[in-house]
């Protein structure tokens, strides 16, 4: 029964040779989701601005402030949000590889 399960074209691995191939799968999907977090936090500071941008100007033309006024506000907010959520984006990776760093050259140490 389980020979006729099995697929004729089927290529198998001897079990360290298996090992060997799921690390390697696992260290490039980890790699690939990384680089996509960061597009996805890229998109999110986006629609945050393009949100926070929307909503100033129509508090502005709410309380009936002159156009100029009202462009003005808003890309000064635009331009705060988009500045700050990049600082953040770029701080936090900084972070997370000077702690990946430090790990390593603590593992290093250790061993």
């Amino acid at each position: 029964m389980k020979d006729g399960a099995k697929n004729g074209n089927q290529f198998l691995l001897p079990l360290d040779q298996r090992e060997a191939v799921e690390r390697e799968v696992e260290t490039r999907v980890a790699y690939r989701l990384r680089q996509e977090a960061w597009i996805w936090r890229f998109r999110l500071i986006t629609v945050e601005t393009i949100m926070m941008a929307t909503l100033i100007a129509a508090a502005g033309i709410i309380l009936g402030k002159t156009p100029f006024a009202i462009f003005r506000a808003t890309v000064l907010v635009a331009a705060a949000c988009f500045g700050s959520g990049m600082l953040l984006l770029g701080l936090s990776a900084g972070a997370s590889r000077s702690w990946e760093a430090l790990l390593a050259r603590y593992r290093r140490w250790w061993s």
